[in-house]
């Protein structure tokens, strides 16, 4: 096998372009949302903008109550203590995590949001192992992608118009580590 003597990393726009792309994606899922976008607002107000920053600008008008909350890195026991404040109050919990380990910072901040005692969903953004790392927690996802299609999928199931059909699928590991459906928790 010859080696690899170079990696070319394409951002949106670098190499390929993506843009009109997510254009649509956007367009689709915030008429769904009861927020339709024109290409033209979207070209004048988002492009350029991350997936979660464009779904905040456009949404966040109308949905106030949503509040997204990104770390640099893993999360400082300072910015743990500032998430569960600022999750104290909120209806519901939703985080992501990305290779987290038992004992590591992301899995301190998942315990931190169980100790709200606010309903919490914990979604593993690539694989489900990250489950593992925080056993107390009891409702989980694992979307595989970080990608704007599986980003939309989660949004959709999440807060679509039938959240009880969103979730068909199964893990193709056995979860060892996940309570059984139905157990008390």
């Amino acid at each position: 096998m010859t080696p690899v003597r170079g990696i070319v990393f394409d951002f949106n726009g670098t190499l390929s372009d993506d843009e009109p792309i997510l254009c649509e994606i956007f367009r689709e899922l915030f008429a769904e949302h009861g927020r339709p976008l024109s290409a033209q607002e979207y070209y004048d107000e988002l492009a350029g903008l991350s997936d979660p920053e464009i779904v905040l600008t456009w949404l966040g008008r109308d949905q106030p109550n949503v509040d997204e909350i990104v770390t640099e890195g893993p999360p400082t026991p300072a910015e743990i203590v500032a998430i569960r404040a600022r999750a104290a109050d909120a209806a519901v919990v939703v985080i992501g995590t990305i290779a987290a380990a038992p004992g590591s910072p992301q899995a301190a901040l998942v315990e931190a949001l169980i100790g709200t005692e606010r309903p919490l969903v914990t979604v593993a953004l690539r694989t489900p192992w990250d489950l593992a790392s925080y056993p107390a927690a009891t409702t989980h996802i694992c979307t595989y992608s970080i990608l704007p299609d599986a980003m939309e999928a989660l949004a959709r199931a999440l807060f679509g118009p039938s959240v009880r059909d969103a979730f068909p699928g199964q893990l193709p590991v056995l979860a060892t580590w996940a309570a059984p459906v139905g157990a008390a928790t």
